[in-house]
């Protein structure tokens, strides 16, 4: 699956919806560029213990050591990591941290391709501002078959999560092969969910009540169903 959403209000689930998700793929080789800029995605918390998020597997970890003003050397650690990852190994996961921005962590991703880019306030990048220039632009329209910076054909899957949908260019919501909707608020978000064909009425009446960790998953087919994450371990 190349594009997945997920939407809720904080603390609901989305964000560990996508750790659940970065540990499958660094399982199955795939190297993943995470936006971090909450210090969420590390491996372990301010107190020294273990981030209960990581469910006791965490994924390799890697804190990126430049900023995006040395894009040049992001770019070549990124895919070194890529390619350091043979048949059968676990993948990586590198965390882009502060000062790093959603549209800097894509440019390195399209640079290099054959990544999976991970950010949970993907509507602060994916806006209708200077669309046509920006990455995930390309991602949703050609990510099964984007051409890194030497024209190779590469794959690029996207996993994102936003508070709410308003934001969002329409290409993310209408391209994507799946959508999670935890509990969300506000009539707009509603409407806006359910203009893009994601929840019907009865959903958002239901989905406005969920607890934490509860969720609606639609995918590109037209199907939906209901599930609930495994909390984490305190």
């Amino acid at each position: 699956l190349a594009i997945t959403l997920a939407f809720g209000v904080p603390a609901a689930g989305k964000t560990l919806m996508l750790q659940d998700m970065v540990h499958d793929f660094c399982l199955a080789g795939w190297t993943c560029a995470v936006k971090d800029m909450a210090g969420e995605w590390e491996e372990f918390g301010e107190d020294g213990k273990p981030n209960p998020r990581w469910r006791g597997e965490p994924p390799q970890l890697v804190r990126v050591p430049f900023g995006p003003e040395q894009m040049e050397e992001a770019v070549t650690a990124l895919r070194e990591h890529r390619d350091a990852v043979q048949p059968g190994e676990q993948g990586y996961a590198l965390l882009f941290q502060y000062p790093w921005e959603g549209r800097d962590v894509a440019e390195c991703v399209r640079r290099v391709g054959d990544v999976v880019i991970v950010d949970d306030e993907i509507d602060l990048c994916c806006t209708y501002t200077d669309w046509e220039n920006n990455p995930y632009r390309d991602f949703f329209h050609r990510g099964r078959h984007m051409p890194d910076e030497f024209g190779t054909p590469r794959v690029i899957q996207v996993l994102g999560a936003a508070r709410r949908p308003q934001n969002l260019h329409i290409d993310a919501t209408s391209l994507a092969d799946q959508v999670f909707v935890f509990r969300v608020q506000g009539h707009r978000t509603l409407s806006r969910l359910e203009a893009d064909g994601i929840l019907t009425k009865e959903m958002s009446g239901n989905v406005r009540l969920f607890p934490n960790l509860r969720f609606i998953k639609w995918n590109s087919s037209g199907e939906t169903s209901e599930g609930i994450l495994d909390a984490p371990i305190f």
